[in-house]
């Protein structure tokens, strides 16, 4: 087993427990001598073997894996850009029927309508202590902002925007478009649209991680886009929008989103 950026070392040791034979965790940081401790701490260093270094940059002692994990997924899922490691290793390094958990993900996108949270953030500008600073306020729209989202602030129902099949992907699945229809589930402002990601382990025990506003709160909580104009909608009115997410050239760690709502377009930037 290869456990790709391994941390702590935690899901090493978990693959140990359930009966991998070896398994090799990669983590350039140097919490890898932490997790090297924690291995021995628990008597796994036998069949755990940690090495601190980026994998790309990285001979591991064995040709093939017969199992790559890692918790690779960042804030929208793409960002810190750590699926070029996932890809690379898989291409190198997975046996033919190998598996790679998780092997699927898709980013969704909802509506949110939080009247209270929108006039702290956005419209606290328009009168800070008696002055205007109106000024501020593209720039603080431009941040795409990671934060929870309370389940009763769920304006509309949410659309999957893109899903990626890990086994085939390449690193160009962080660039894509899609044009989308958003449905009021009550009536309400919308003041943001909101996005999260679920990652599927297909085995024979199915397992599915959301990190969506109606499930357990992860430390990914939602990323929320909010709208330079607000729109009014009713119960079951629809509204067209479309997505164009794209690479930052100055930083592939980061990405651009542009947002399309209601004929409205908004960028922002997840950096």
């Amino acid at each position: 087993v290869l456990d790709l950026g391994c941390g702590t070392g935690i899901l090493s040791m978990f693959c140990a427990k359930a009966g991998a034979k070896t398994v090799l965790g990669v983590d350039q940081s140097e919490v890898v001598y932490k997790a090297m401790d924690i291995v021995r701490e628990n008597s796994l260093q036998d069949r755990v073997q940690l090495i601190k270094g980026q994998l790309e940059k990285t001979e591991l002692p064995v040709e093939k894996v017969d199992v790559i994990v890692s918790e690779w997924m960042g804030y929208f899922l793409l960002f810190e850009g750590m699926l070029d490691s996932v890809v690379y290793a898989r291409d190198k390094y997975l046996a033919k029927g190998g598996l790679l958990l998780p092997n699927r993900c898709s980013i969704r996108l909802f509506g949110i309508s939080d009247q209270e949270r929108y006039d702290n953030l956005i419209n606290f500008w328009d009168n800070v202590y008696g002055f205007s600073m109106k000024c501020m306020k593209p720039d603080i729209l431009q941040e795409a902002n990671v934060e929870v989202v309370p389940s009763d602030k769920v304006l509309t129902n949410s659309v999957v925007v893109t899903e990626i099949d890990i086994n085939t992907c390449t690193t160009l699945v962080c660039n894509f478009k899609r044009e989308f229809q958003l449905t009021a589930l009550r009536s309400g402002v919308l003041t943001a649209i909101g996005g999260y990601f679920d990652t599927f382990f297909d085995l024979p025990n199915k397992v599915e991680l959301t990190t969506g506003p109606h499930a357990e709160k992860t430390h990914w909580q939602q990323t929320v886009f909010y709208l330079r104009d607000v729109v009014e909608l009713t119960e079951g009115q629809s509204i067209k929008c479309s997505i164009l997410c794209s690479r930052l050239k100055r930083n592939v760690r980061g990405i651009s989103v542009v947002l399309t709502i209601a004929n409205s377009s908004y960028e922002y930037v997840v950096d």
